[in-house]
C-alpha cells in the first residue's frame, strides 16, 4: 500500500508543538527537509535545530539538501537533483506517509509545488496533501 505524501510550511510553527498539533490529523511519520541549506528563522536554524524539534514532535527526520532549490533568491524554481525525490517515494513505495518539510507557508508559493507534481508523475497513484501554512509569526 503506498503511502501519502503531504507538503508542510513550517512560517509560522514556533516549535515542536506546533508542529505536533500540524501533524496530528496525519499518518506522516518521515519529515523529509527539502531545503538547500537548512538555515532558517529560528527555531529552524540549522540541521541539528530541526532534527530536535521533528523528533520531538515524534517523526523522523531526514534533510535532503538536493532537493532544495537553487533559485530561490531569484523568486524562480531550480531543483538541484528533481531525481532525489526517489528517496521519498522509496518510504511512500513501502507504504509510509511523509512530509516535505520548507519555510513557505503557501505550497504554491513553494518548489515542494514542484517537487510533488513530480513524484506524481513518477507515481500516477500517489495522494498528496498540502498542508496549510501556520497563523501568527515566528518569535
Amino acid at each position: 500500500m503506498l503511502g501519502d505524501l503531504f507538503s508542510l510550511g513550517y512560517s509560522g510553527l514556533r516549535g515542536a508543538d506546533d508542529l505536533r498539533r500540524r501533524l496530528e490529523d496525519t499518518p506522516v511519520g518521515t519529515i523529509f527537509d527539502v531545503r538547500l541549506q537548512p538555515w532558517g528563522r529560528t527555531p529552524w536554524n540549522g540541521p541539528r535545530a530541526t532534527r530536535r524539534l521533528v523528533e520531538a514532535a515524534g517523526c523522523r527526520y531526514v534533510g535532503v539538501p538536493a532537493l532544495g532549490n537553487l533559485g530561490y533568491k531569484r523568486g524562480t524554481i531550480e531543483i538541484m537533483d528533481i531525481d532525489s525525490i526517489e528517496r521519498v517515494l522509496t518510504d511512500l513505495r513501502e507504504g509510509q506517509s511523509v512530509a516535505l518539510l520548507c519555510v513557505c507557508a503557501k505550497a504554491r508559493d513553494c518548489h515542494r509545488w514542484v517537487l510533488a507534481e513530480d513524484a506524481v508523475r513518477r507515481q500516477p497513484d500517489l495522494r498528496v496533501v498540502h498542508l496549510p501554512g501556520a497563523v501568527g509569526r515566528i518569535r
